[in-house]
């Protein structure tokens, strides 16, 4: 069975995703409606890809916490590993197109990117220690290559 991840590392996740929940929410409670402007479809737009940093964020912090309580032996740690606290919502998280639009407001993007950052990394470590190939995109380009949805594949 795999090993969780110590505390210390555990504890830097927990801090650096609490701390881009707190810019989100910021960011949603004071500038973005100051930046909101344009036609309903751009202001709808704008929601929905909101709705999708808070969807990251939140998968990863959950993920966080189940492994959290299992390394102080809250839980076992084959619940922790149970397939409901994967982090494999992709067809949510990993759709990055509107962040590359002009329509979104530069900050909102800047919160997809560092979100979209974020959630893969903590995709691929929990592919590794479930035992799967973490077949997820590469996010070296800086400007948000299309991201492509893909799936699970075990190691043999």
């Amino acid at each position: 069975m795999p090993a969780v991840p110590s505390s210390a590392f555990l504890d830097r996740l927990y801090a650096e995703t609490l701390g881009l929940l707190v810019q989100a929410r910021n960011y949603m409670a004071y500038k973005q409606p100051r930046e909101r402007g344009g036609d309903s479809a751009a202001r709808l737009e704008v929601c929905c890809e909101s709705l999708r940093v808070t969807a990251r964020l939140t998968q990863v912090l959950s993920w966080v916490m189940i492994l959290k309580a299992a390394e102080r032996g809250e839980v076992p740690q084959e619940t922790a590993l149970e397939d409901r606290w994967r982090v494999d919502d992709r067809a949510i998280c990993l759709n990055d197109e509107a962040r590359r639009e002009g329509s979104i407001p530069p900050g909102l993007r800047d919160l997809l990117r560092s979100s979209l950052s974020l959630y893969l990394r903590v995709a691929r470590l929990d592919c590794r220690m479930r035992g799967l190939q973490p077949d997820l995109p590469d996010m070296s380009d800086a400007e948000g290559e299309a991201v492509a949805v893909a799936g699970f594949h075990k190691i043999s």
